[in-house]
């Protein structure tokens, strides 16, 4: 579960601080030379770091959108990503499957004078989704609210005021434990408060009222809050910074007769010298072996990573060079994949530990923001979402089949669909998940029922009822790019609906209309054209990219020297 690091850094002067039952021989703090750090993270072990193979799909392109984003996978792997619209000043869910060929995008919550979700985290299983955010009046920041979003079975959203606080207060996470039970962390006017509701029957609240309260053996001034559930009591685990600058985790010791009653154990993992900001931002997740924690130390551009053994000891290195946008998900070894931003070059990186402590890592994109968040579905395919240089939510996972053992979808983007040719919508027809419809009639606009568990329904237009259709239509042309560029072969009996480029290299696009009776009926037979094959598009002859027919050229990145007039991918 994730929350958002501001960036506002406020300016807090130190006070003395004691915590019980820590003390500094708890700490092992190894040192790294630089030798030894190269090779701790550029192992040849790993082949990839995720994926082969990476497809990068821009989910949501209205208006300045895809800030503060927050991922969570449930048990069927849909993905569902909540986020924060700038523009419009409103909290936005989507819900992705089929690695990105299918998606829906909704508002949950948006009124005058009020920014919803400048900072969430979202929870869900194959029932229910619950997103916690802040609401900030703009009219009175002191008078602002922390919020709870809750769907039932893909129904209306219902909105929740769980706690008022002031418009500075900007950390926040939420975690849900194997009884469906919900613990949460937040900030309030600089202190560290913890958040528990009982879950019920039918998915319900036990009570009617929050268990909420304040965490008064830490220091004010918390940033970077992050939150996950040790199952076998259960209880909270939070790793946060405060005003001392440490990286700090606080674990809870529940009564299982009174789950609402909880003391926390607070220990200090890593601490530098006064104004480095240990820990500004952090992730946390639970193994068997322990909690183990991706940070940020923030005055030295470092990310970190510290571990809990079985014996109770932390220990702490510094394994990447960045401070922004730190996310991190744990696969089925319980090896960490990591996400992060470097600053000045704008690079999206993606890393993959194996169990030994090595790893390696790759770009997933060179123009993008510090907004990151990174999670892994039962698969361990990686589902990464970010802030993009357009200012679009992008989401990048695995096109391929490689990415240790899993099978993700085969795709390059939403447009990778099957086709009916003459399957038209009008107001009568039933959908249902998953079909296809040209709208409007003879358009070659093609159109995804995109919103999930629909069987038969009658549903408004594409481009009317948001909901339930893809948000962009698909066209002949967009379908043969996402589904790889296919080239016609003679030996393939086509199918209805099937894309090719005929002839190859001419970027002119047919799609079969009648199965094949027989492999080898070239598109541009005379008794064919408009009978078994329709022409989509007619080339690219004369356009700007006509001069790249037939070249090729090296992959660039930033340390390549061009020239005029070079190719490069």
């Amino acid at each position: 579960m994730r929350k958002f690091l501001s960036l506002t850094i406020i300016m807090i002067m130190v006070s003395s601080m004691t915590l019980y039952g820590v003390s500094k021989e708890t700490v092992d703090t190894p040192d790294f030379s630089a030798v030894e750090l190269a090779e701790l993270t550029s192992s040849r072990q790993l082949t990839e770091a995720g994926c082969a193979e990476w497809a990068i799909t821009a989910i949501d392109t209205l208006d300045l959108v895809g800030l503060s984003p927050s991922v969570d996978v449930d048990s069927n792997d849909v993905v569902h990503v909540s986020y924060y619209d700038l523009t419009n000043d409103a909290l936005k869910y989507a819900e992705i499957s089929n690695g990105g060929a299918q998606y829906s995008v909704q508002v949950v919550d948006s009124a005058p004078n009020m920014v919803m979700g400048n900072t969430n985290d979202i929870v869900t299983d194959m029932y229910v989704k619950r997103i916690l955010y802040t609401a900030d009046n703009m009219a009175d920041y002191n008078n602002s609210e922390l919020r709870l979003a809750t769907s039932f079975n893909n129904g209306p959203w219902s909105i929740e005021v769980i706690d008022t606080r002031n418009g500075n207060d900007w950390d926040l996470a939420i975690d849900m434990d194997l009884n469906g039970d919900l613990h949460f962390a937040y900030s309030k006017r600089g202190h560290l408060w913890y958040g528990f509701q009982s879950i019920g029957q039918n998915n319900q609240p036990v009570n009617t009222f929050w268990n909420l309260s304040m965490m008064g053996n830490v220091g004010t001034a918390i940033n970077g809050i992050d939150i996950t559930v040790d199952n076998q009591i259960p209880a909270a685990i939070i790793s946060f910074n405060d005003m001392s600058y440490d990286l700090k985790v606080a674990t809870g010791i529940q009564d299982p007769a009174n789950p609402a009653l909880v003391m926390f154990d607070v220990e200090v993992v890593d601490t530098t010298p006064q104004g480095s900001y240990v820990g500004m931002d952090t992730d946390i997740e639970l193994t068997s072996t322990g909690p183990k924690v991706m940070y940020t130390d923030f005055v030295n551009e470092e990310i970190k990573y510290a571990s809990k053994d079985a014996s109770g000891q932390w220990t702490y290195s510094t394994i990447f060079t960045g401070w922004h946008g730190l996310a991190m998900a744990m696969d089925s070894t319980e090896s960490p994949h990591m996400t992060w931003h470097v600053d000045g070059i704008d690079e999206i990186r993606y890393a993959q530990f194996d169990s030994s402590g090595a790893s390696i890592d790759t770009v997933l994109d060179h123009s993008g923001a510090i907004h990151i968040e990174n999670e892994l579905d039962s698969m361990d395919t990686p589902h990464v979402f970010y802030y993009g240089g357009n200012a679009d939510l992008m989401y990048a996972t695995c096109d391929d089949s490689t990415n240790n053992g899993g099978n993700p979808p085969q795709t390059g983007g939403p447009c990778d669909i099957d086709v009916t040719p003459g399957q038209v919508w009008d107001a009568t027809v039933e959908v249902s998940t998953g079909d296809v419809y040209e709208y409007p009639a003879s358009s070659g606009e093609y159109h995804v029922v995109v919103i999930q568990g629909y069987v038969d329904q009658i549903v408004g237009a594409p481009g009317v009822d948001l909901d339930v259709w893809s948000k962009n239509p698909c066209k002949c042309e967009d379908i043969w790019i996402d589904s790889g560029m296919p080239a016609y072969d003679v030996n393939v009996q086509y199918l209805p609906g099937n894309v090719v480029e005929y002839p190859v290299g001419t970027g002119q696009v047919w799609m079969a209309i009648m199965p094949a009776a027989i492999a080898g009926v070239a598109p541009d037979e005379p008794w064919a054209d408009g009978n078994d094959w329709h022409q989509c598009t007619q080339g690219h002859s004369g356009d700007p990219c006509d001069s790249f027919n037939g070249q090729v050229g090296p992959t660039w990145d930033y340390f390549v020297n061009v020239s005029t007039n070079d190719v490069f991918e």
